[in-house]
């Protein structure tokens, strides 16, 4: 998932590479994610902060998360952040089997 946000606002951020890739998924309670941060000299610790603390919260606490960043010589207005999420899993599986379903639905080959 990738999303390119204003270095300014970075929760936004996480919402934008987040929302629409995992509409079709949630996770599971082993979910990992890598996250990797791409900004420039005007990155603080503080955003770097709030994107981690942003990822958690969306994610629900992942069991393993590692985290990287790169920081260019010279500022930039954008940051990207690119993650890999892993124990994702199709919600139609999860509401079956929430739903009272004996057998969870079977997974369509995509």
């Amino acid at each position: 998932m990738v999303g390119e946000y204003h270095v300014s606002e970075p929760e936004r951020l996480v919402h934008q590479a987040l929302s629409d890739s995992l509409l079709d998924f949630h996770l599971s309670d082993t979910a990992s994610a890598v996250v990797h941060l791409d900004g420039g000299a005007n990155l603080t610790l503080r955003t770097l902060d709030r994107v981690l603390r942003a990822m958690r919260q969306r994610l629900g606490e992942p069991q393993h998360l590692v985290f990287g960043t790169r920081v260019r010589p010279e500022p930039r207005e954008v940051v990207r952040l690119t993650a890999v999420i892993g124990g994702l899993r199709p919600r139609s599986v999860r509401d079956a089997l929430v739903a009272g379903a004996t057998r969870p639905a079977p997974l369509a080959a995509h």
